[in-house]
């Protein structure tokens, strides 16, 4: 059965096949009871996993994080097996050269848990744990910092801070949109004049593909990835040196990321100068032609389809009483698009005699004006609307 309505959290790919349908079914990880009756009366939630061809993701297309609740004091997981513990130790060995160097200032890890793991690494740098569950206290026994909320890299990543380890085990399956995480961590750290490393580990479901296993496919974990779909989802997310290594006899995938600052871009653009003057500009027009109606100024538009009539949808002109002409003489007598004001000839202007002419694009006023002058057509003032505010083009005559 293919899936046409929906796409893969990881490469954004339509290209889907229903892997299996595991019908409803309770809670695995978060919904133990003693008592019997409690048990057989819980909630039960589809699971209906999808199989993505471009990058071989697996992932609950029915799932929602609302059902999920994680107790206070988090998720009930066994991790005491010797097999594991030879596995975290080998994640310690892996990052040595990593919290080992002098370099290193600061090591966060979001979703902490009982922050054993956070405090069982090697380093001279600072410790910071983050986890809206109630096991993150232990790190006061630790002696590091901690904030029990959920992580914002713009709150929780010191502004002073030097190179910074993001640690981030275990977490990424528990999303729906395992890139929104993702994302903001690589915006913000981008952003920082420092290097910046993410080590990032999650369960890796190509073994249970390889042999057909249900027993992988619980709830609260609708993401399952392999190493294509992680290699996918890191290049989705703007994060693109990276190494993926399958761990603990594969049914782990350790990765680590290196986040450099951004260069500049070749333009100046700036996003939140960008905003501003957009924001601005809305205001500026609004309130220019609020003035330009009050004072009953004669104010004609130029230019009537295509960018001109964005222009002139936004700022809902008045149909009546609006008058708009184009050079094209092929737009004369039809409509700007989406309304019912009529396109009418540049030679209209000797009747009308207008106050004011604006250019309804901005980058064509040059040639509106030599239009203008060339063909002396009336004129008072002719005005473009650029950088959040209508300018002057200087006639010349």
């Amino acid at each position: 059965m293919r899936c046409t309505t929906i796409t893969c959290p990881a490469c954004h790919s339509s290209d889907l096949e229903l892997l299996i349908d595991m019908g409803e079914q309770p809670m695995s990880l978060v919904a133990l009871e003693k008592d019997p009756h409690h048990s057989k009366v819980q909630e039960c939630y589809p699971i209906v996993m999808l199989i993505c061809r471009n990058c071989t993701h697996v992932f609950n297309s029915e799932y929602k994080s609302e059902n999920v609740k994680y107790t206070a004091a988090g998720c009930r997981m066994f991790n005491a097996g010797s097999g594991w513990q030879e596995h975290i130790n080998d994640v310690y060995q892996m990052l040595h050269p990593i919290t080992a160097d002098e370099a290193l200032d600061l090591v966060i890890e979001i979703g902490a848990g009982d922050c054993e793991f956070l405090a069982g690494i090697d380093t001279k740098a600072g410790k910071i744990a983050v986890d809206p569950c109630e096991s993150v206290l232990n790190a006061a026994r630790y002696g590091f910092t901690f904030y029990r909320e959920h992580f914002d890299p713009v709150q929780h990543i010191p502004r002073g801070a030097g190179n910074v380890l993001l640690v981030l085990r275990h977490l990424l399956e528990h999303f729906e949109r395992p890139r929104d995480i993702l994302e903001s961590i690589a915006r913000a750290t981008k952003a920082r004049p420092n290097p910046s490393i993410l080590y990032i580990e999650v369960p890796s479901c190509e073994n249970a593909l390889r042999r057909c296993r249900i027993e992988d496919w619980t709830y609260e974990h609708p993401q399952h990835f392999t190493v294509g779909s992680m290699r996918a989802l890191l290049r989705s997310a703007g994060l693109d040196h990276f190494i993926v290594l399958p761990k603990y006899s594969g049914e782990v995938l350790s990765v680590i990321v290196k986040i450099a600052p951004e260069e500049p871009h070749d333009s100046d653009l700036c996003t939140d100068l960008v905003l501003m003057d957009y924001e601005r500009m809305e205001q500026n027009i609004a309130r220019e032609m609020g003035w330009m109606r009050h004072h009953s100024l004669n104010t004609v538009f130029w230019g009537g389809a295509g960018k001109s009539a964005m222009f002139i949808r936004k700022f809902h002109l008045p149909e009546d009483d609006t008058i708009v002409v184009d050079s094209d003489e092929e737009k004369w007598g039809m409509c700007v698009p989406g309304t019912g004001i009529k396109i009418q000839p540049p030679s209209v202007l000797q009747d009308v005699r207008p106050d004011y002419v604006i250019a309804t694009t901005s980058w064509r006023a040059d040639d509106i004006r030599d239009e203008i002058v060339r063909d002396d057509i009336p004129c008072k003032t002719l005005l473009k609307f650029e950088g959040g505010e209508l300018r002057e083009v200087p006639l010349g005559r």
